[in-house]
């Protein structure tokens, strides 16, 4: 099964990292044109259990759940849907300036899909470095605008 890894410092704190990440429908925001839509299904403070209903671009609707939940370390989730299932795992590290932000990507695509599997993990390599870019830049953004804001 494909996996795939990556990680970027943001100058963030580990807990602004992960309560901006750990919310799938921030995606929405920095990810624009690739989700196509992010819908919360269940109630509460986002923790294990937590469910969403989530479409990119490329593929169908999935449900996404989360099965760890440890702020603002760590946080992982699995996903299905009828092309390719996954395991998605976040960890926050500190760092002198902010953050690190490590994704961890395990895929499991589902019958033609698998013969496609190496075009897929490359194609979703790339997007996941550009997802990580954007992140930063989101992040980091709302940083300088609260600074500017409050000069």
């Amino acid at each position: 099964m494909p996996v795939l890894e990556n990680a970027i410092d943001i100058a963030r704190s580990p807990v602004e990292v992960f309560d901006y990440c750990s919310d799938l429908c921030n995606e929405l925001e920095w990810s624009p044109g690739y989700m196509k839509s992010v819908e919360r299904l269940t109630d509460g403070p986002i923790g294990v259990g937590t469910r969403y209903l989530a479409e990119w671009q490329q593929g169908g609707p999935n449900t996404i759940e989360y099965t760890r939940f440890e702020r603002p370390t760590f946080w992982e989730a699995s996903g299905d849907s009828p092309s390719l299932g996954m395991v998605f795992q976040a960890r926050i590290e500190p760092t002198p300036t902010g953050s690190r932000l490590i994704v961890r990507m395990e895929l499991r695509p589902h019958g033609l899909a698998r013969l496609g599997s190496p075009i897929l993990s490359r194609a979703m390599q790339g997007q996941e470095i550009r997802n990580l870019a954007a992140v930063k830049c989101t992040l980091e953004a709302s940083t300088a605008s609260a600074a500017s804001a409050s000069s």
